[in-house]
């Protein structure tokens, strides 16, 4: 199914865009990106799960709240807590709330 838009023609079929201009093919692949999700990992860093968790209550907060102000998901605090270990950008949200350096909460020999 084609919609007619005149020129530089914009048809939608099946979720993708299709332009049929040369100089909007930027355009397009940009476009399209947006539509995937595209999964990035990055490499994790082991976490002094004892002087989080320290830090945390000592301050009051919940994993949850924790999370709230870090700005990242609960189950990252909760994953990280269980020695599941931490992106380097979520652990830094995560020092900034607590008041310390990212490398506080890094484990000994890290």
């Amino acid at each position: 199914m084609t919609v007619d838009h005149g020129p530089g023609e914009l048809a939608l079929l099946r979720g993708h865009f299709y332009i049929r201009r040369p100089n909007l093919t930027t355009y397009v692949a940009e476009c399209q990106l947006m539509l995937y999700n595209i999964r990035v990992e990055f490499p994790t860093v082991e976490v002094d799960v004892d002087k989080l968790q320290e830090l945390r209550i000592n301050r009051g907060l919940s994993q949850r709240r924790l999370a709230d102000l870090a700005g990242v998901s609960n189950t990252s605090v909760w994953k990280i807590e269980q020695g599941g270990g931490a992106n380097p950008a979520t652990l830094k949200k995560l020092a900034d709330v607590l008041g310390v350096l990212p490398t506080d909460l890094l484990k000994k020999g890290r």
